[in-house]
């Protein structure tokens, strides 16, 4: 007999814990709130959502300038559904819900934390303007290379408060073998050699992040104006053209990000006229791509780290609708985030499958307020 405790709203927000506790990146970024309330939403619907709001400093010369607050709304399209759904025995269904959670639940929220950070750490990479670029040093001696992305966020007169710097792993090991962190002397504690946390450096916040689009491969493809998806999945195809350089290279491990979605090069390939008409890349990559053309790409062929204001980008996520007529269903929200919970018998299948889902877009205010650190 199923464990009757066990109900759609309590699988809802044990996920919805599991989720919230693995982001990094939906932390970051501005949280955007829906110009109007809304129920729930639609994938593909387009909704407004509030701008952070800026002002300018008048001269009192005698009477006041009155400056009206008014909410900028940018039209933000939800066009990613995450989900993950899994088949679920009556076995299952009759573990203690702290087994069931360990089990199940923790895995899917963690799994969808780490969608939703490669999705919205891809979107950043491509919105970066390419003027905000700045090369990391091969053996850094010194944090010249994070002063650099500082002036950058200056010069764009970023808010001193709430930047941050999101290294890879070989980023943040590299600097944290420079002489200013490593050494108490210079550094004033032992936190950076003890437990390899850089803190705070030059105005950022630092965190690391194993998800941030980070290609190895070495390729010389700068930019790619057009990619053609095509096929079914496990047997999708990709013909690029417009690539920069007309001859540039792809290598095994080099990156393509397409709509936030990290694809990886499988085979390497040298472009031809500035087209390569068959790119082999990692068919679980793009398995769930739909057919069509793309002409927003990134390409990522080094290593990188993002750093960018908390205004600079926003993170937009709304309720979908419950099924109708199906009771074993239910939507956790807190914070600004939501997920959908149904379970049920699946007639193709012959099978119990429990599904989550949630529906998010990404918008970008100020992309100025943001730099990379590449190689």
């Amino acid at each position: 007999m199923a464990n009757t405790i066990i109900t759609p709203q309590l699988i809802a927000n044990y996920v919805l814990k599991a989720l919230l506790g693995n982001f990094v990146y939906r932390d970051l970024v501005y949280k955007a709130e829906l110009s109007n309330q809304i129920v729930s939403a639609h994938a593909g619907e387009t909704l407004n959502v509030k701008k952070p709001a800026k002002f300018k400093m008048k001269r009192f010369n005698g009477s006041v300038i009155s400056q009206s607050i008014t909410e900028t709304s940018v039209p933000v399209k939800m066009d990613i559904v995450g989900d993950i759904t899994v088949p679920i025995t009556s076995k299952e269904m009759t573990l203690e819900i702290s087994d069931f959670n360990t089990q199940v639940l923790e895995p899917i929220g963690n799994g969808l934390a780490i969608g939703i950070d490669q999705y919205v750490s891809g979107k950043i990479y491509q919105n970066i303007p390419v003027a905000n670029s700045v090369t990391a040093t091969a053996s850094a001696t010194n944090l010249k290379d994070i002063t650099d992305l500082g002036v950058i966020l200056d010069l764009a007169k970023s808010p001193k408060a709430g930047r941050t710097l999101v290294l890879s792993p070989t980023h943040k090991q590299k600097y944290a073998l420079v002489e200013n962190l490593s050494h108490v002397s210079y550094a004033g504690e032992s936190t950076t050699l003890r437990d390899a946390i850089l803190g705070r450096i030059y105005g950022f916040q630092t965190l690391e992040s194993s998800y941030n689009p980070i290609g190895n491969g070495g390729g010389t493809v700068t930019s790619i104006g057009q990619i053609v998806v095509a096929g079914t999945a496990g047997a999708k195809t990709l013909a690029l053209t417009s690539v920069l350089p007309a001859t540039g290279t792809l290598k095994v491990g080099d990156i393509l990000i397409i709509d936030g979605q990290v694809i990886t090069v499988a085979t390497d390939a040298t472009a031809s006229a500035g087209g390569i008409a068959s790119l082999a890349v990692t068919q679980g990559d793009v398995d769930d791509l739909p057919n069509g053309t793309y002409t927003t790409i990134g390409v990522s062929t080094k290593d990188c780290s993002l750093a960018f204001s908390d205004i600079a980008f926003g993170l937009v996520n709304a309720p979908l609708e419950l099924p109708i007529n199906n009771p074993q269903a239910a939507i956790a929200s807190y914070n600004g985030i939501n997920v959908r919970v149904f379970y049920g018998y699946d007639q193709d299948t012959k099978t119990q499958k429990l599904s989550v889902d949630t529906l998010f877009g990404f918008a970008s205010f100020y992309p100025e307020t943001s730099a990379k650190l590449v190689g």
